[in-house]
C-alpha cells in the first residue's frame, strides 16, 4: 500500500469515525448538542465529508445525517457565534431557542438570559422579548443621538462663550493699553467717557450674545426632551393597543368557541328529543292500534290528550331554548332537567 494510499485511508478513516459520532450526538438530543455543533462544523470546514463520497456538504447533511442543511448552518453559526462554553451551559435550551440568543449582542445577552426565564418561554416568546428589546435599544439610540447634539451644542455654547470673554479681556487691555499711551491731554475723540460708552457696549454685546446662545441651548435640550417623550408616549399607545387588540381577538375566539359549543349542544338535545319524540310516537300508536284492535273504550280520548301531551313537551322544550337564547343557561339546564325527569317518570309508570 503506497503512501497516498494510507492517507486516503486515514482520511476516510477520520471521516467515517467523525459520522458515526455526529448521529450518535445527534440522537443524545440537548445533552450532545455541543458535540454535535462541532461534529458538524469540523466535517464542512475540513470537508471530510467528500471522502464519504459526497460532493458537498449540503448534500452531506440531507442524506446521511437526515437534516436540512439550513438546520446543519443553525448549529454551526449558533456555536461560532454564542461560542463552547456558552452552548455547552445552555444546551438544555434547544437550538432553536440558543439560535434567537445567537442574535442578540455579546455585551447584552447575559443581562437578556437574568431577566428572563428562558428555560420556561417558548421559541415565539422569547422572539417577541429581542424584538421589544431591539425596539426599545432604537429608542434609546435615537435618545441618546439627540442628547449628543444637545451636548454639542452646549460644547459650541462654552467655546463661543471663552471665545467672547477672551476678545471682551483683550478689549478691555487695548482700552488699558491707550488710557495709558494717551497724552496728559487727549484728542477730543478718545476721551474717558467715549472709552467708557465703547467699553460698556463691548459687554453689552456680548452679554446678548451670551444670552442668544444660552436660549438657544434651552430651546433645543427642551425639543429633544419634548421629541423623547413624545417617542416613549407614542411607543406606549402602541403596545396597549397591541394588547388590547390581543384581547378583542381572544375575547371573540372565546365568544365563537362558546357559540359553536352552545350551537352544537342545542342540535344534539334537539337530535336526543326528537329520536325520543318519534320513540314514543311510535309506542304511543303501537298501543293505540292494540286498543282499536281490542275494541276498548276510550281509545279516542287517548290519542286526544296524548296529541296534547306531546305537543305540551314540544312546546316545554321551545322555552328551553329561548332561554338559553335570552342568557338565562342556567335557568334554561334547570326546566331542561325537569322535563326530562317528568318524561323518565311517566315513562317508567306506564312501564310499571
Amino acid at each position: 500500500m503506497t503512501g497516498t494510499e494510507m492517507a486516503i485511508d486515514k482520511t476516510k478513516l477520520e471521516a467515517q469515525e467523525l459520522h458515526v459520532q455526529i448521529m450518535a450526538n445527534g440522537q443524545l438530543a440537548a445533552s450532545a448538542l455541543l458535540e454535535f455543533a462541532r461534529g458538524l462544523k469540523t466535517m464542512r470546514d475540513k470537508r471530510l465529508y467528500q471522502a464519504l463520497g459526497y460532493a458537498d456538504f449540503e448534500t452531506y447533511a440531507e442524506q446521511a445525517v437526515g437534516i436540512r442543511q439550513r438546520q446543519a448552518y443553525n448549529y454551526i453559526s449558533t456555536l461560532e457565534r454564542l461560542g463552547a462554553k456558552y452552548l455547552e451551559e445552555n444546551a438544555g435550551l434547544g437550538i432553536s431557542k440558543l439560535q434567537l440568543l445567537a442574535e442578540i449582542p455579546a455585551n447584552e445577552r447575559e443581562a437578556f438570559s437574568e431577566d428572563n426565564d428562558l428555560a420556561g418561554m417558548s421559541v415565539a416568546q422569547i422572539k417577541a422579548k429581542i424584538k421589544e428589546a431591539d425596539d426599545r435599544g432604537q429608542q434609546l439610540s435615537m435618545l441618546g443621538t439627540e442628547l449628543a447634539d444637545a451636548q454639542a451644542s452646549e460644547q459650541t455654547y462654552k467655546k463661543a462663550m471663552e471665545r467672547l470673554e477672551a476678545e471682551n479681556a483683550e478689549l478691555s487691555r487695548q482700552l488699558a493699553e491707550k488710557q495709558v499711551e494717551q497724552p496728559e491731554s487727549p484728542p477730543a475723540e478718545l476721551d474717558a467717557e467715549t472709552i467708557e460708552a465703547i467699553r460698556r457696549q463691548a459687554i453689552e454685546e456680548t452679554k446678548k450674545t451670551e444670552a442668544a446662545a444660552r436660549q438657544e441651548l434651552e430651546n433645543r435640550l427642551a425639543k429633544a426632551k419634548a421629541k423623547a417623550k413624545e417617542k416613549a408616549a407614542a411607543a406606549e399607545a402602541k403596545a396597549a393597543k397591541e394588547k388590547e387588540e390581543a384581547v378583542r381577538k381572544a375575547r371573540e375566539e372565546a365568544a365563537a368557541k362558546a357559540k359553536a359549543e352552545a350551537e352544537k349542544a342545542a342540535a344534539d338535545l334537539l337530535a336526543q328529543r326528537q329520536a325520543e319524540t318519534e320513540e314514543a310516537t311510535r309506542r304511543a300508536e303501537e298501543l293505540a292500534k292494540q286498543l282499536e284492535l281490542n275494541g276498548l273504550e276510550g281509545a279516542t280520548e287517548f290519542k286526544l290528550l296524548f296529541g296534547q301531551l306531546q305537543a305540551a313537551a314540544d312546546r316545554m322544550a321551545d322555552i328551553v331554548d329561548e332561554l338559553r337564547e335570552a342568557g338565562h343557561p342556567e335557568k334554561a339546564e334547570k326546566l331542561k332537567k325537569a322535563l326530562h325527569g317528568a318524561l323518565l317518570a311517566l315513562t317508567e309508570q306506564m312501564e310499571g
